[in-house]
C-alpha cells in the first residue's frame, strides 16, 4: 500500500506535464491557423496591388476617366 502512496506525487506531476503540453501543442495549432490565414490574407492582398499596378501600367489616364471611352 505504500508503494501506491508513494506514486502519488511522481503519477501527479506526470499527469500535469502531460496536460501543459497537450494544452501548448493546441495554442501552437492555434497559432499555426491565424499565421496561415493571415499569409493567405496577404497574399490576396498582394495581388491584388499587383493587379491594380500593372492596369495602371496599361493606362496612363487618371484612375477617375478609366473605363470611359
Amino acid at each position: 500500500m505504500t508503494a501506491v502512496v508513494d506514486l502519488w506525487g511522481p503519477l501527479t506531476v506526470l499527469v500535469l506535464i502531460l496536460l501543459a503540453a497537450v494544452r501548448w501543442g493546441r495554442s501552437q495549432e492555434r497559432a499555426r491557423g491565424l499565421a496561415g490565414r493571415w499569409a493567405e490574407a496577404w497574399s490576396r492582398e498582394s495581388a491584388v496591388l499587383d493587379a491594380a499596378d500593372r492596369a495602371a501600367d496599361e493606362d496612363p489616364r487618371p484612375f477617375e476617366l478609366r473605363g470611359r471611352s
